[in-house]
């Protein structure tokens, strides 16, 4: 089962509930804070979660640094209750500084320089998961628990524009294949620290893991539209980097 979810229903500054699906009558809350803290940086918070939470809580001291915050209150929030996302990555910490996200579990990736920050946290193995646009997310039933669950282990791919709308990406043991996109598609798999491998332009491919790209996700596109899947991570095996994978 696949249920679509706006990207602004998990990054909007509006705190309060809001519903899963039209299909369902429960809701997830959502509770926004963004501030300077001690060291003269901004940082940009969300809080999702299954019951409300007050609003003091997501907040800092005037002393309290972003590494520290991030750290308290990764550690204070955590599935199955609620997921922290960190909505200016490249502000608060910067592309050299994305261990010290350990503990959110979804990170905007809104522009490039997010995008670059969100791989340089994968390449220290961090499973956190990138959110933008549309979210498709795949689970067994229409729940928040649910939601929340497909989110925290990122069973979801982000994508706007229509012309990929057809397109599905299945994972298995030994790589990741897709197929029903449109005949212009341009597909790429993106490695440990954003390194790109184009594929054979087409509706459908495979990339089959050859143990050492530590992290592997696809970025696919046609005409305006872009989809981003979320990171596989792969253990460590032969040397040397991969070469680019089937398409047909």
């Amino acid at each position: 089962m696949e249920l679509s979810l706006a990207s602004t229903d998990l990054l909007s500054t509006e705190n309060g509930s809001f519903a899963i699906s039209s299909a369902s009558d429960e809701s997830l809350y959502r509770l926004a804070q963004s501030g300077i803290t001690a060291d003269g940086r901004e940082l940009d918070l969300r809080l999702i979660s299954l019951d409300p939470v007050p609003s003091e809580s997501l907040g800092w001291s005037a002393d309290e640094q972003v590494e520290g915050v991030i750290t308290r209150l990764a550690h204070q929030f955590r599935y199955p209750q609620a997921l922290l996302i960190l909505v200016n990555p490249d502000e608060a910490l910067g592309e050299d500084h994305m261990a010290h996200v350990m503990g959110c579990h979804l990170m905007a990736i809104t522009s490039p320089a997010r995008e670059l920050c969100w791989d340089a946290a994968l390449a220290k193995g961090l499973p956190i998961y990138g959110v933008r646009d549309e979210l498709r997310l795949t689970m067994t039933r229409i729940r928040a628990t649910s939601v929340l669950s497909a989110l925290a282990f990122g069973v979801f791919d982000c994508r706007n524009g229509s012309d990929l709308s057809g397109l599905s990406i299945e994972d298995h043991r030994e790589g990741v294949r897709w197929a029903g996109g449109p005949e212009s598609m341009e597909t790429a798999i993106v490695l440990r620290e954003g390194y790109e491998i184009p594929q054979a332009p087409g509706p459908a491919g495979e990339w089959r893991d050859r143990g050492n790209e530590g992290v592997v996700r696809l970025r696919a596109q046609a005409g305006d539209a872009t989809l981003w899947s979320q990171p596989r991570f792969i253990m460590p095996g032969a040397q040397g980097m991969p070469q680019g994978g089937s398409g047909q």
